[in-house]
């Protein structure tokens, strides 16, 4: 799902579709009514081609290693099917298991700071 379709059809639930419960949707999640689109995201996922386009730049003009592009595309997978991800994620499960609990710390210097500012948008508030 695009920023462009979420934005349009939260817009469309609350105004045009008064029996669907937003209350109910976001209790269900653990979330406010103001973060619907949130829960949207979450039961639709986002536009993978979209969460690629991010990261091709990023995986084009930077070398690197076969762990490093690995651990990008989990993190893109992790994009699409959730729609935000908290920082901590990237440090644990899958991302543990792959980079040996160091996380985005497998990305050094220029390349953490860039990779940091890529995912910002998608980053849950603390």
């Amino acid at each position: 799902m695009t920023e462009d379709e979420l934005t349009s059809l939260t817009s469309t639930i609350l105004t045009q579709h008064p029996g669907v419960d937003a209350n109910a949707l976001n209790a269900f999640y653990g979330r406010t009514p103001e973060q619907l689109s949130q829960t949207l995201i979450q039961l639709v996922g986002l536009d993978a081609e979209q969460v690629n386009e991010r990261f091709t730049d990023f995986m084009q003009t930077n070398a690197l290693t076969y762990k490093q592009i690995q651990f990008l595309n989990q993190l893109k997978s992790l994009i699409c099917r959730n729609g935000r991800i908290k920082m901590a994620d990237l440090y644990e499960g899958q991302f543990e298991r792959l980079t040996n609990g160091e996380g985005l710390d497998i990305f050094c210097g220029d390349k953490a700071d860039q990779l940091e500012a890529l995912i910002e948008p998608f980053l849950l508030p603390q």
